[in-house]
């Protein structure tokens, strides 16, 4: 892989941008040579990936932005998603248990999700907390009047995210578990924040990322902007600069997850659709009807056209 680096950087010796990607090639085979000395899957491991992962999305970014030779990285990207899914294997082995979940195992499609996420949010972004079966204080049960008596299953507070999977058949059958469904949708975004449920059949990587990304555009008033290209398009007061930063990080991860990760994505895939198809699942809402999103949503836009406009968002944090 280094010999390739080296060959590269020759063919692009007039560019110049050589001298400056020559250094970041380095760095980048340094970083990549700490995890093939590291146990595949292990914690030591996955915990390298954010900073790797960086290096090599803006190389590739980088390269195609200054109209060079394409360079495919395919070994270094087939050595990662290797190291990942080993990773990720141990994990949903294991439902978590050991891996983040606080009473032992959580259910088999709330680890799906978890592998999702961690591959969305937990390899892509440096010292990133992710809280499993999270009961926060700021979230006031409405019963009782007290706060950290409702469970929320995932919450990346740094990107005020939060999920809730939707598969047992309780949340579309017990009145009780709905209405604490519907109450936690409702509050959040009060709170500045986003919940995003799950059901079964939203269970594939192309399917939440779309989610994710359309989820938070529609809830800091982005819809206009990211549709027409059109900053002038955004409402005043609609989110403020914080609000739009955290949504252009969200995108640059999933983008970026999209881009590196994609057998390891693969492989989560073929585990949800077994999941899928399991007897137990037949004909339920969960695993034919997406679950509902908060307040009156948009058309959905795809994510390499989010991705694409985000130096729009940019331009309106900066004004």
């Amino acid at each position: 892989m280094k010999a390739g680096h080296a060959a590269y950087v020759t063919t692009i010796e007039f560019s110049p941008h050589a001298q400056s990607l020559q250094r970041r090639f380095a760095a980048f085979a340094r970083y990549l040579q700490n995890l093939t000395r590291k146990d595949y899957g292990s914690q030591n491991a996955l915990k390298a990936m954010p900073n790797l992962v960086r290096l090599l999305f803006g190389l590739r970014e980088d390269i195609r932005r200054f109209g060079l030779p394409v360079y495919s990285f395919d070994l270094e990207i087939q050595t990662i998603n290797r190291s990942i899914i080993a990773g990720l294997d141990a994990r949903l082995a294991r439902q978590y248990a050991g891996f983040g979940a606080p009473r032992g195992t959580i259910s088999w499609g709330e680890a799906l999700l978890n592998c999702y996420l961690d591959l969305f949010v937990t390899f892509t972004v440096l010292k990133t907390p992710k809280e499993i079966g999270a009961k926060p204080a700021y979230l006031i049960n409405p019963r009782t009047g007290k706060p950290r008596e409702l469970e929320i299953d995932v919450v990346f507070e740094g990107f005020h995210l939060a999920f809730e999977f939707q598969g047992h058949p309780s949340h579309y059958s017990d009145p009780r578990t709905q209405a604490t469904d519907a109450f936690k949708l409702a509050s959040l975004p009060v709170l500045s924040r986003i919940l995003i449920p799950v059901n079964v059949c939203q269970l594939q990587s192309t399917a939440l990322q779309t989610l994710i990304a359309n989820s938070m555009k529609d809830h800091v008033g982005l819809h206009d902007v990211l549709a027409t290209g059109d900053p002038s398009r955004f409402k005043h007061g609609a989110a403020s600069r914080q609000q739009l930063l955290r949504f252009s990080k969200a995108v640059q991860r999933l983008y970026l997850a999209q881009s590196i990760f994609r057998l390891a994505l693969d492989w989560v895939d073929t585990k949800a659709n077994a999941y899928l198809m399991k007897p137990m699942h037949a004909g339920t809402i969960s695993a034919t009807i997406p679950a509902p999103r908060h307040g009156t949503t948009n058309l959905d836009l795809d994510l390499p056209r989010i991705y694409a406009n985000l130096r729009h968002v940019s331009k309106i944090r900066k004004t």
